[in-house]
């Protein structure tokens, strides 16, 4: 009938709509597959080289943590070899941190952690920058003197060295001066000050430094709340007094540490001592530090000047802070100045920037760079190490595929293949100062990422939209003519039985059989017909 076609059209007009709708959800979950596959593994910490002291016999962890889809597996290396758990030294699974029960110095060295997952059948591994270990110990003076005597003239300067302090080794090593109690030495009012070096000056003496009754310079460093002290020669002093100078004495440079070094990024401190005296508050020179221009530093959040003005402290170093620094000491007798340089140091620094990670098509060649440079006016990077998923490349290796340029700072992959080349790239790089490592990842896709948007995906659409429309529309006509079989079916059934009741009815009554055979044998023969009908719909 009418009204059945017009059915027929509006499903199939609502089926191809619906057709069309799941193929762009099957594009967009095609584009979101290839958005959220494989990840390699990414070291997120440490991500930088760490130099780590830790006491002798005490529990600590190193910590590790890395990223990557499947969730990366952590392990780490002692010098190159996979640790393998003991009851001293193990990694805890769960946070990927390296654990030590007691640490002992035959494990001081290199550390390194390993994050591992797999893609198909690929083992991909990524690794940390280096992780150096060392056991912070505090080592006693070399050649101690039973006693050394300086007799010196009151208001004159004196510089006592803190000498043969050995190789002590500690998170933060720090100096002081001790009486013959091993009570510190008070210097609250800036009339002495400890360099960095150690050594104990004198801006000028008094008669009074003569009944501390023994100097000794200590080195001392703190074991949780406990403090570890070892203490060298001891020194007197026999101060002679003298008449109270009428004038000042003009302040005269006795030391600074001009030329020190400073990494990048670090923190500097510039020091200058004066002596002189005055007879008047506050009897010290008063120093303050300058820039080329004249300006005075002043404590900001770049530097900072120390209370008594001996110090200059610079923060957040950078290769511009490399300059001449002024510090000028003042008082009513005189000025005298000094400048004092600041050598910013570092090891390589990369000149476009690490390797990244990249993901890319199939058949394509990738280059990783570690194109890493020294700072002016010192040695050159050497020592240019290459790593293919935590192993050295070995000297033996496949020169068709693995390609490395003249100065071996560029590798390059020809061809990659998503069935072998999924990997991650390490490099360690080397100067006089220190080694500096980059990781990168290589990622491949499984088709090309332009494809989704080419002409030939959009007829592919078509064509899988048009191919499901027709299946569609054969089984809606199938599925009407069987239906319309089965409902003429019933009616020819109820038909049948109806007359069957009436002819029952009938002999009942008497009603004579030939009448009521001839009723079924009309109700059989309407069957026959409306099922050759339906046969020849199909």
């Amino acid at each position: 009938t009418r009204g059945s076609m017009t059915q027929m059209i509006q499903s199939v007009i609502i089926t191809m709509k619906c057709m069309q709708a799941r193929a762009m959800t099957f594009l967009c979950i095609w584009q979101y597959y290839l958005s959220h596959e494989y990840r390699p593994p990414k070291i997120v910490y440490p991500d930088k080289k760490l130099v780590l002291k830790f006491r002798a016999l005490i529990a600590f962890e190193v910590n590790c943590s890395a990223t990557g889809d499947p969730q990366p597996i952590i392990k780490w290396t002692y010098n190159g070899i996979y640790i393998q758990p003991t009851l001293n030294t193990y990694v805890n699974l769960s946070t990927g941190a390296l654990t030590f029960t007691f640490f002992r110095s035959e494990e001081v060295g290199i550390y390194r952690c390993i994050a591992t997952n797999t893609a198909g059948r690929l083992t991909v591994s990524s690794m940390s920058p280096m992780v150096h270990l060392l056991e912070a110990r505090l080592e006693n003076f070399g050649q101690i003197s039973l006693n050394i005597t300086h007799a010196v003239n009151e208001y004159d300067y004196l510089r006592l060295d803190c000498d043969d302090t050995k190789s002590s080794v500690a998170p933060k090593l720090a100096y002081t001066w001790l009486d013959k109690h091993r009570v510190v030495i008070d210097s609250r009012s800036n009339r002495l000050f400890i360099d960095q070096r150690g050594n104990l000056h004198f801006t000028y003496l008094s008669v009074n430094d003569t009944y501390v009754q023994g100097y000794y310079c200590g080195i001392y460093m703190y074991v949780g709340i406990y403090r570890h002290t070892s203490v060298g020669t001891k020194r007197y002093l026999t101060v002679a007094s003298m008449p109270n100078p009428k004038f000042a004495i003009a302040p005269k440079l006795r030391y600074s540490n001009s030329g020190v070094k400073a990494l990048i990024s670090s923190t500097a401190i510039l020091e200058c001592v004066f002596s002189g005296y005055d007879p008047v508050p506050p009897f010290l020179p008063v120093i303050t530090w300058r820039n080329r221009a004249g300006e005075i530093y002043t404590n900001t959040t770049k530097y900072r000047v120390s209370q008594d003005g001996r110090r200059l402290i610079v923060k957040n170093v950078r290769i511009t802070d490399e300059q001449a620094y002024f510090c000028q000491a003042r008082n009513i007798a005189g000025i005298d100045s000094s400048s004092v340089s600041l050598d910013v140091t570092s090891g390589p620094v990369f000149a476009k920037g690490p390797p990244a990670d990249q993901t890319v098509a199939p058949g394509a060649n990738v280059s990783f760079q570690c194109d890493a440079r020294s700072l002016r006016g010192e040695a050159s990077p050497r020592n240019f190490v290459w790593y293919i998923n935590s192993k050295p490349i070995a000297e033996q290796y496949d020169t068709n595929k693995f390609q490395f340029s003249p100065d071996n700072k560029m590798l390059t992959i020809t061809r990659v293949n998503k069935d072998t080349d999924i990997m991650c790239v390490q490099c360690d790089i080397s100067n006089d100062v220190d080694t500096v490592s980059a990781s990168a990842c290589l990622n491949i896709e499984s088709i090309s990422r332009a494809d989704i948007y080419s002409p030939s995906s959009f007829w592919i659409v078509v064509y899988v939209t048009m191919a499901g429309i027709c299946l569609l529309a054969f089984l809606l006509g199938l599925w009407a003519a069987c239906n319309k079989r089965k409902v003429e079916e019933s009616r020819d059934e109820y038909v049948y039985k109806d007359l069957r009741r009436k002819s029952e009815e009938s002999l009942n009554t008497g009603m004579e059989s030939d009448s009521v055979d001839e009723h079924v044998k009309e109700s059989e023969t309407l069957s026959t017909t409306r099922t050759s009908a339906t046969t020849a719909d199909i």
